[in-house]
């Protein structure tokens, strides 16, 4: 037989049917999940007022106290018929009323309000549950924001991230959601301190950015674009001033006879302090800028042997000039690394000038294949990185152009000598194209291809050189690692509603602590994976909480 029962979470009333009794269920309007018990009625205290009639579902059991009603008191007592005063006035047949102190009345209702504010709290800081979802149980979180700052965008249109090396601003390098067509973009400027936009111009002069440079304090932005086809196509730079938008366009290069060796295009323009950028052109030619002027630059020359910085060998990764390949800057920007041929030099930026170099990687690469002959020609450098404390360098170098060897090389960053080197197999290095910090333990190499997709970054321990998961970015891959470590990334709830960018500190305890293995068998493809880590509108966690995730898509596979 149905019976009824109310949620034990919001009190919401259900009818159920006699076989769900005994079962547990999720209720439909708070999440709550609960066992579906029948109710069990209350005997009378009286069997002989027994009453053989089928109670009504308002119906009140009979109180030993109250008095009978009028009718009844007309067959039990006769004499009582016409004893019409007030009861206080009946003489002992009838007990005198007890009087009720207040506490007895306000004291329940006040312990019901307690619990209701507490519910309402308890409610408010947890959020409203989304149905239809999976949902992260506690113990999930890996990493929790350290900071967060509301977007005033979608993760879809927050478009490029501006990360800062260190500080509390940042910026959004997007497309007017008026005129998506068209290449209009805008540069919004937030502060993670109070936690909202601060600035906002128009980039009236940028056609399609490639590369951008904030300075420290965030009031000067650089962006690159490259005219023509290939890695070596004409760039052009904007200075822009962040308060009113101000554009010079500006090539960072002297006239082509005025330049050291060949006439190189630009590699990449950095800030290297809030008045001062550094220009490194494919000939490793470095060209040193001060704001106030732009038209006598100090100029220095890395020695180098090799061919110029930049040049591909496969597919030109998107947005090439964007990425940290060849060379890396330390967070506070006062180092740079750049690869000279057969390794790494040191320069300081302030001045240009070469503080050391790394031994030959020619004679690490033939002691790690001595079964191969290998030729300086044949090896080359990819993206590089130093850690957030600048005491080491971090990047891949590879061997071979079809058959390709890839080994993950870790420099010391303050005397010459002999990488550590671990070597990472072609089928999950796949061409990756950047390689990042995430705190001073863990390396994030991404940018991978399989099959035409995009594969999220493979995490790499730096201690051991063994993968340890794979770090699934949100859903339109709004992320980033900045030089100091930190991780940046753009998430929502759901795609129609703005974004949050979250701020998620490096962590530097084991990755693996709660299961056996880096790896994870998945039936499906019949075969094993890295274990995966989930950029989440509430951290980075071990399970995904989001819409439709790809569970299936750019997996890491087991070497």
């Amino acid at each position: 037989m149905p019976f009824a029962m109310r949620c034990p979470g919001c009190d919401t009333r259900f009818e159920f049917a006699s076989d769900l009794e005994g079962k547990k269920i999720k209720c439909k309007n708070c999440g709550d999940i609960f066992r579906v018990e029948r109710p069990v009625r209350k005997a009378r205290d009286h069997d002989e007022e027994v009453d053989d009639r089928q109670p009504s579902r308002t119906r009140r059991p009979v109180d030993d106290d109250r008095r009978p009603s009028r009718s009844r008191r007309d067959r039990d007592d006769p004499d009582d018929r016409d004893d019409d005063r007030p009861r206080r006035y009946r003489g002992d047949d009838y007990p005198r009323k007890r009087k009720i102190h207040p506490l007895v009345i306000f004291g329940p209702l006040a312990g019901v309000f307690l619990i209701v504010v507490v519910v309402v709290i308890i409610l408010a800081t947890r959020g409203t549950k989304k149905t239809g979802g999976p949902v992260a149980a506690p113990g999930d979180v890996v990493r929790a924001p350290s900071k967060s700052c509301p977007l005033e965008v979608t993760e879809q249109g927050s478009g490029f991230l501006v990360i800062p090396d260190g500080g509390n601003t940042f910026g959004l390098i997007r497309k007017k959601e008026s005129s998506p067509v068209k290449k209009d973009w805008v540069y919004d400027t937030y502060d993670l301190v109070t936690s909202r936009r601060v600035g906002s111009i128009e980039l009236t002069r940028v056609e399609e950015p490639k590369a951008w440079s904030l300075s420290p304090d965030g009031k000067h932005l650089l962006v690159t674009e490259i005219k023509g086809l290939g890695w070596a196509g004409d760039h052009k730079l904007h200075l822009i001033t962040v308060a009113d938008g101000k554009d010079i366009d500006w090539n960072p290069f002297p006239d082509p006879e005025k330049r050291l060796g060949n006439a190189p295009s630009l590699f990449r323009a950095e800030f290297i302090a809030n008045d001062r950028i550094m220009a490194l052109g494919t000939n490793r030619a470095m060209y040193l800028y001060q704001l106030g002027n732009l038209d006598d630059p100090v100029n220095a020359t890395v020695a180098a042997t090799g061919e110029p910085l930049g040049k591909p060998h496969g597919l030109t990764p998107e947005n090439f000039a964007r990425i940290q390949w060849q060379m890396a800057l330390t967070p506070e920007r006062r180092k740079l690394a750049v690869w000279n041929g057969d390794g790494y030099s040191f320069v300081a930026t302030e001045d240009g000038q070469e503080q050391f170099r790394t031994p030959s990687f020619l004679a690490t690469a033939r002691e790690l294949w001595p079964r191969k002959s290998i030729k300086k020609d044949d090896v080359h450098a990819g993206p590089a990185a130093f850690n957030p404390e600048g005491s080491i360098l971090a990047g891949v170098v590879t061997h071979g152009v079809g058959n390709k060897q890839h080994v993950l090389c870790l420099w010391d960053a303050k005397e010459e000598k002999a990488p550590v080197t671990y070597e990472i197999p072609d089928n999950q290095y796949s061409e990756a194209n950047t390689l990042r910090w995430w705190g001073n333990r863990y390396i994030l190499i991404s940018g991978a291809r399989v099959f035409g997709a995009d594969v999220d970054g493979m995490l790499i321990d730096s201690r051991n050189g063994l993968p340890v998961r794979q770090l699934m970015g949100p859903e339109y891959r709004r992320y980033g690692l900045g030089r100091d470590g930190r991780l940046w990334y753009a998430s929502s709830t759901d795609r129609t509603e703005q974004a949050t960018m979250l701020v998620i500190d490096g962590p530097e305890g084991d990755l693996m602590e709660d299961a056996p293995s880096a790896y994870e068998e998945i039936r499906e493809l019949k075969d094993s994976f890295l274990r995966r880590l989930w950029m989440e509108p509430g951290g980075v966690l071990r399970k995904p909480t989001r819409q439709n995730p790809p569970f299936q898509q750019g997996l890491i596979r087991r070497p």
